[in-house]
């Protein structure tokens, strides 16, 4: 398993992107609608987006968060 995080790991609120029950998810951690940290299981590809985006500490709707069918290049122009 390949496993990546990047910001704050005590974040308030946790939603995951995918299935757990599957080899490949994500995890965004939020604090006040920000987000603040990211971890990525057998998605290395999307760390360096997910990376920006903790930086920007972006704030999207859940349903965003959620969908793995949203690029997160993409979502960082919206955020």
């Amino acid at each position: 398993m390949n496993i990546q995080f990047a910001g704050d790991m005590a974040a308030a609120q946790w939603i995951v992107r995918g299935e757990m029950d599957e080899s490949r998810f994500m995890l965004f951690g939020l604090n006040d609608g920000a987000l603040v940290a990211a971890i990525t299981v057998n998605q290395a590809r999307e760390m360096r987006s997910a990376k920006l985006l903790v930086d920007k500490r972006a704030r999207l709707a859940a349903e965003v968060w959620r969908d793995p069918r949203q690029s997160l290049r993409a979502l960082l122009n919206a955020a």
